[in-house]
């Protein structure tokens, strides 16, 4: 009896061992997708660091302040992607350092204007730097549809 079922046995277990195999060695890549904008060129260089005269000086209409910490294990992810990302290019994505080691006086002074009380926190601005709204969390599909 046992030798009966022995071949359909091992059969069964090697088709399970190509599947298994089969699964964990195939390369899956995300499906493309692109964030719809309103503006038709793009840009990768509209994501920079805080410094004091940036936001006076830079002309974009759009801006977007990232209170960001390096400590922070959802900022990061999110601080690579924006790096790597093209951004409309009448949009500024700041990058501010909040409540970690790197965080200077005027970025303290930039989070207590705006209220910040959390990290990975976007604040979108007006054309005089006041605040239109602000959110917690997400990335770069989240800035874009906040855009709008």
């Amino acid at each position: 009896m046992f030798k009966s079922l022995t071949l359909p046995l091992i059969s069964i277990f090697l088709t399970l061992l190509l599947v298994i195999t089969y699964w964990l060695t195939r390369t899956t890549q995300p499906p493309q997708t692109s964030p719809t904008s309103s503006v038709l060129s793009l840009s990768s260089d509209n994501y920079l660091p805080f410094t004091k005269d940036l936001l006076s000086s830079d002309r974009r209409p759009k801006k977007i302040l990232f209170f960001y910490a390096n400590w922070c294990p959802t900022c990061r992810p999110v601080d690579q992607e924006l790096a790597q990302a093209s951004l409309p290019l009448d949009l500024l994505v700041v990058r501010v350092n909040y409540n970690d080691s790197d965080t200077d006086l005027d970025e303290k002074a930039l989070a207590e204007k705006y209220h910040i009380t959390y990290q990975h926190t976007f604040v979108l601005l007006d054309s005089n730097g006041d605040p239109l709204k602000s959110w917690n969390g997400g990335g770069l599909n989240e800035i874009l549809s906040n855009l709008n």
